[in-house]
């Protein structure tokens, strides 16, 4: 069994919403629910906004490095490469609201005149959000009161909506002067940065060289090495690599496959490789990382790769 990456014909990462009616979905993590305390790099349509509870974060969007604070928060415009990270690996706890613009774009008039004026903004990649800054506060309030709402209540999708309208009637009123700025042209880089990392999500188990990322981005080697070092201060290769091994966690813990079948499962055609680059990046073996998960009872994963998580479980008998 090896997983599939779901992405569209642009490339750019489905998300998962709360139900597929309405694009929307919120909820609380960790850093530490991600291997080595670091997500994996990437980028979708829907505006981000991540909310700090706990701890700090460093948040990387388009190569930018930004600290965020306990109580601090970030909105992540559309289409911008960005991911969260502790390179100390502290822990940091979060509250993640993701956003499609077509759930505000029903109106072409509300479309048109107010959505896509942001989403679309090149001088709008990110805003860092205080609680010093009156408005800002007010988003992240805004935030964490959906996020406390009863997702079981019949009125439930309403109040959301009603806050997201809240949401981007902030971001809009406080950004005019941003907004009302002449549009510059999409930045082509980061188009064709897009399409190569979207090609190595698609293709991470097939056979992926250097020029073959560069062809897809219709740019020479040395080009596509400057891009992702601009924009994801790392290597093609090193992102084809970094992002295999972030598959193969995922049928590590949640499945029973031998090491070797993951490992040939997640691109990597030498077992003895796939091992060393998975000790280098997390400090331990492929194993090391299944007998802690075994040993926390996280993982029931069956010999035929099927999942069934123990905590998953539990909540579906409380339902």
């Amino acid at each position: 069994m090896a997983m599939q990456v779901n992405v569209k014909q642009d490339f750019s990462e489905v998300m998962d919403y709360m139900i597929p009616q309405y694009p929307v979905y919120i909820r609380s993590a960790f850093l530490s629910q991600y291997h080595n305390y670091t997500a994996v790099s990437h980028w979708h349509e829907d505006v981000e906004i991540i909310y700090v509870l706990s701890g700090t974060m460093q948040y990387d969007v388009n190569g930018e490095n930004i600290t965020l604070y306990e109580n601090e928060g970030i909105v992540v415009n559309s289409r911008n490469f960005h991911f969260g990270y502790s390179d100390k690996k502290e822990e940091c706890g979060f509250i993640c609201f993701i956003i499609h613009p077509s759930v505000l774009s029903g109106n072409p008039y509300i479309r048109e005149r107010y959505v896509r004026p942001f989403t679309e903004c090149q001088a709008i990649p990110f805003l860092h959000l205080r609680p010093d800054k009156k408005w800002q506060n007010e988003l992240l309030e805004v935030l964490w009161t959906v996020f406390h709402l009863n997702q079981d209540a019949p009125e439930f999708y309403l109040l959301c909506q009603e806050a997201v309208f809240r949401i981007f009637t902030l971001l809009y009123t406080n950004n005019m002067e941003l907004l009302s700025e002449k549009s510059e042209k999409a930045d082509i880089s980061l188009i064709q940065l897009r399409k190569m990392v979207g090609y190595i999500q698609k293709h991470y188990q097939d056979s992926i060289m250097l020029d073959d990322i560069a062809k897809i981005g219709e740019m020479g080697k040395t080009a596509c090495c400057n891009i992702f070092k601009k924009y994801m201060n790392t290597s093609p290769i090193d992102y084809v690599i970094t992002y295999r091994l972030a598959q193969s966690t995922v049928l590590l813990t949640e499945t029973r496959l031998p090491i070797t079948e993951i490992a040939y499962g997640s691109g990597f055609h030498n077992a003895s490789y796939y091992t060393k680059s998975f000790r280098k990046q997390y400090g331990k073996t492929p194993g090391q990382m299944r007998k802690e998960y075994l040993k926390q009872g996280l993982n029931v994963g069956r010999a035929d790769g099927s999942f069934q998580n123990s905590r998953t479980e539990a909540a579906l008998q409380r339902s």
